[in-house]
């Protein structure tokens, strides 16, 4: 995969109640070049859920914004939200909470098929710092290769263990078998 390339689809969950931070956050984004999906018209019936649910497939990143109750109601299957999150997970898109609100995932059970969403690393948003948190979005979440930022945190301790013992390995190998022993001087009897 190409490491340099950006990826710039994006699609935006949220709940209805949490509309106008989501309509920040695709007008943030789609000003900086972004192709951002977020549904705002729903009136077509019957293809509705067809084109929302292709669109989270066809999306690199998967954003989805949390206020304090957005998760309630996640454990019901025809659930939106539990739908959305369900083909981002299967689909594995990179995905990005946004903590509104003072969302915390402390206390809040969610069903097994979704709780590896708890496992991402997200942004804290607050409106009085609104554009520097899209900067944070779009420099440290969007700028990352697909894939990219779970890995790196649910690997993060492994990655450290890895790199400390291969520094102790090369230092061992170093000092046996490439520093050569200084000469000691024998004292002469006479």
């Amino acid at each position: 995969f190409n490491m340099t390339k950006v990826k710039k689809k994006v699609f935006i969950s949220y709940r209805r109640e949490n509309f106008s931070w989501a309509l920040s956050i695709y007008k943030s984004l789609t000003s900086y070049g972004y192709d951002a999906y977020m549904d705002l018209y729903n009136g077509t019936i019957g293809l509705f859920e067809k084109r929302t649910l292709n669109n989270v497939r066809a999306r690199d990143y998967f954003i989805i914004i949390l206020s304090p109750e957005s998760l309630q109601g996640c454990d019901e299957p025809n659930d939106w939200l539990h739908k959305e999150i369900k083909v981002a997970l299967d689909s594995k898109r990179n995905i990005i909470p946004l903590f509104i609100e003072g969302f915390e995932f402390e206390g809040i059970e969610l069903p097994e098929i979704l709780a590896p969403i708890k496992d991402y690393q997200g942004i804290k948003i607050h409106e009085e710092y609104f554009e520097e948190s899209m900067d944070r979005l779009r420099d440290k979440f969007l700028g990352a290769p697909f894939d990219y930022v779970p890995w790196i945190r649910k690997n993060f301790a492994w990655l450290i263990a890895v790199g400390l013992l291969a520094i102790l390995g090369i230092t061992f190998i170093l000092q046996e078998f490439c520093i050569e022993p200084k000469p000691t001087s024998t004292p002469t009897i006479t």
